[in-house]
């Protein structure tokens, strides 16, 4: 071999362990910073929430459909969660429940230091007896737990009097209800706020109250991190409360509160069988997380849009299209849609809670003239006389079945901030088909017109009036 060859191939060996050397330490790198989380998604804010997500495939789902399970369900996993808590609520209570909830993230705070945060929508909030942020019970109960390394903020807080002298103020609540966990990897999303009036146990037996028929998923897989990048937009949208008023000895007496209401619910549980949650995850084909664009509200409709594709969806589909909702009023588009449904011979149920039972009259006198219109097309309405007030938000259509925030009225449409999950799976279907056919067969009866009152009557056209202003219609 001469000299010239000899030292050309010398250069081809050191050539290839220069590359080798340099992928050796990439993949090194990669493991590094791989195990720090710097290639963590939410880290760099790379989660891709809508429609064409990728994280739609691979996860897992649990429906639940009764109060006393979803209460459980968010109290076991909030003190299973190692490192990371994130909370968004229309309404919550410092009493029972939502106290209950706040003592479990005091506790995560002091023994495990998570990160926890809680965006709670803010109407009312300087006077509403359920959580009174100028009182000082309350600013001392989130003193203790911004020590503690959870922090609360409110989503476009007004009062009740600022709402009197300015009624547009309103507009733009947070309506969006969920429990992140990050290391969990789940999501706990459904209709119920922490209210302990809407769990049916604190409703007296025999009396109607403000109990709701509601469900909840669980979820668990990538879609997680969908969610996580629409709660880091809701949060960024928060205000935080001045808690500089609160002296040390209303804090002391705040931390003391929360560790014994901490110890009490934790004794309650105790008594009660454990269970396996993750056991009860099963897999899903696919999901969707759908969110309003917080900038674009009344302006772009992502959600009334999806429902509108499921309803006009060309596929043969065995099975009826189902709408439910405590509220409804059909925008135009959605209205349109199901009639051109009905022409096709597609059967349609509507279930909606009763005069009796809705906790806004005014919202069931709206949907009057509308469920006359919907039965004229053949369309089956059914109103819920069960003792709890409906409050599930569901559109169902063969396999294809989204649950949401979004009632099927103008306000959802235009002003109040919704999201929620399309689930596209035949086992999740067949659960909630088992859930349909519950409130129909035992806790609905048909809608029937010719036994309203005059009383009633006279209502329906006083808001039918009303509703053709812009800024009522779009409340209800």
């Amino acid at each position: 071999m001469d000299w010239e060859t000899e030292c050309m191939l010398k250069d081809k060996r050191e050539s290839l362990k220069t590359k080798i050397n340099l992928i050796s330490r990439l993949v090194v790198l990669v493991i590094a910073t791989g195990s720090l989380g710097l290639f963590d998604p939410m880290a760099w804010g790379q989660g891709q929430p809508g429609l064409n997500s990728p994280n739609s495939r691979g996860n897992k789902a649990y429906l639940m459909d009764d109060e006393k399970e979803i209460a459980t369900a968010r109290w076991d996993l909030i003190n299973m969660e190692p490192r990371e808590i994130f909370q968004v609520y229309l309404e919550w209570d410092t009493q029972k429940l939502g106290y209950a909830n706040f003592a479990a993230l005091y506790n995560s705070g002091k023994t495990k230091k998570i990160k926890g945060r809680v965006m709670i929508d803010g109407w009312g909030v300087n006077n509403l007896p359920n959580l009174n942020i100028a009182d000082s019970f309350n600013l001392a109960t989130l003193k203790a737990l911004k020590n503690k390394g959870v922090e609360v903020r409110f989503y476009n807080p007004v009062s009740r009097y600022t709402d009197l002298l300015n009624p547009g103020s309103s507009m733009g609540r947070m309506h969006f209800k969920v429990t992140w966990l990050k290391s969990l990897n789940i999501i706990e999303t459904g209709d119920l706020n922490n209210l302990n009036i809407n769990f049916r146990a604190d409703n007296r037996p025999g009396k109607k109250g403000l109990g709701y028929r509601s469900t909840e998923t669980m979820v668990q897989g990538p879609i997680s991190l969908d969610v996580a990048e629409f709660a880091e937009s809701i949060w960024s949208h928060g205000t935080v409360p001045d808690l500089s008023s609160v002296t040390d000895e209303e804090l002391r007496q705040a931390e003391r509160n929360l560790e014994r209401y901490f110890g009490a619910a934790t004794a309650i549980r105790e008594k009660a069988p454990s269970i396996d949650w993750f056991s009860k995850l099963e897999e899903v084909d696919s999901i969707k997380f759908i969110h309003d664009d917080l900038n674009n509200k009344g302006k772009v409709f992502p959600l009334d849009d999806e429902f509108v594709k499921i309803i006009d969806g060309t596929e043969v589909i065995d099975g009826p299209l189902t709408l439910v909702s405590p509220y409804i009023d059909l925008p135009k588009p959605l209205f349109k849609s199901v009639k051109k449904a009905r022409k096709r011979g597609v059967p349609v149920n509507v279930i909606t809670t009763s005069m009796d039972s809705s906790d806004m009259k005014m919202a069931s006198y709206v949907f009057i003239p509308q469920a006359e219109k919907l039965q004229a097309l053949g369309v089956k309405v059914y109103v819920h006389e069960d003792m709890d007030l409906l409050h599930v938000k569901l559109i169902k259509r063969g396999n294809v079945v989204l649950l949401s925030s979004h009632n099927f009225n103008r306000r959802s449409k235009m002003t109040d901030i919704e999201a929620g999950f399309e689930y596209g799976d035949k086992n999740y279907a067949s659960k909630v088909d088992t859930l349909i056919n519950k409130l129909i067969t035992e806790e609905s009866k048909p809608f029937d017109p010719s036994k309203l009152s005059l009383a009633t009557m006279c209502n329906v056209r006083i808001w039918q009036a009303l509703t053709k202003i812009p800024f009522i219609g779009n409340q209800l």
